[in-house]
């Protein structure tokens, strides 16, 4: 299966109603807990946000996932004839241009990258890229000051909501 650009392969990888079929990965698991949050998001924070949620993971996919597998609309993992696994690479040329081999690369450069939306599916030898992602020892960090900002928020909506009973 040959994709028409990234934006269809990013579709067929979290789309779910959207009438494409995927016989024998339709409940992967990441599509499963996809699937589930979009649907809790949508049930606490209206449709308007779900669907921001829903572009928002479209939109980092490419940062974070350069080498996938290539799934089509029966398998999820296809083989050559060789029997090896068929992978898709995704490419971002400004970041190749900038990037020497085994470079580490910054997640906000990276992040700030998606500005441009220019991530492609490599469709050469050259099409690879050719940095590393930076250690994510800091980055969980981040999360860790992240996740208590999304408690004290939410401690504070359940004050109001309280409030207003």
């Amino acid at each position: 299966m040959a994709y028409k650009d990234l934006d269809d392969f990013i579709d067929l990888l979290w789309d779910f109603d959207d009438g494409r079929s995927r016989k024998h990965w339709e409940d992967r698991g990441y599509r499963v807990l996809y699937k589930r949050s979009v649907k809790i998001v949508e049930t606490w924070c209206g449709q308007g946000e779900a669907g921001r949620f829903q572009e928002r993971v479209k939109t980092i996919f490419p940062a974070v996932n350069w080498v996938v597998p290539y799934p089509n609309h029966t398998v999820f993992w296809q083989h050559t004839k060789q029997h090896q696994r068929m992978w898709l690479s995704v490419f971002h040329a400004q970041i190749q241009v900038e990037a020497a081999p085994g470079q580490p690369l910054e997640w906000t450069e990276l992040l700030r990258a998606q500005s441009g939306q220019a991530w492609s599916i490599g469709r050469s030898k050259q099409g690879v890229l050719k940095g590393v992602p930076e250690d994510p020892k800091e980055i969980v960090f981040d999360i860790d000051k992240l996740k208590e900002s999304v408690m004290r928020k939410w401690q504070r909506y359940q004050a109001q909501e309280a409030a207003h009973s």
